[in-house]
């Protein structure tokens, strides 16, 4: 095993154990539907099952990749870009939702016009 693949496969089991550390701590129990799940609701989430099928299917290319000779740093480059991509992409979807929009601007010919009298 070159070790591109070992380093790659000790950042996944680094990153599940570290997923399964923070559930423990932070409701002292890990479920693993929280993967594929809605955590308001506990119903299946169709961009969360798309999220952890993308994540699995380029880990195993990147995996059969280097296991062949054939990864390039673009592809890893690829790769690492895709997986933090997921998670960033997520927390900006969250945050969008909890912000509330901005007021509308209010056009210029409705706010009266005054001078310094009051007139």
């Amino acid at each position: 095993m070159t070790p591109l693949v070992t380093y790659t496969l000790l950042l996944l089991l680094f990153v599940i154990s570290s997923w399964f550390i923070y559930h423990i701590r932070k409701d002292k129990r890990a479920n693993p539907l929280d993967l594929i799940t809605t955590p308001d609701t506990g119903r299946l989430s169709a961009a969360k099952i798309g999220q952890l099928t993308g994540v699995l299917v380029s880990t195993w290319v990147v995996i059969s990749s280097a296991s062949s000779g054939k990864l390039t740093s673009e592809i890893f480059l690829l790769y690492l870009t895709y997986t933090a991509g997921v998670d960033l992409f997520g927390k900006f979807l969250r945050y969008k939702q909890t912000v509330p929009p901005a007021a509308e601007p209010v056009p210029a010919e409705e706010i009266p016009i005054t001078n310094k009298e009051g007139e």
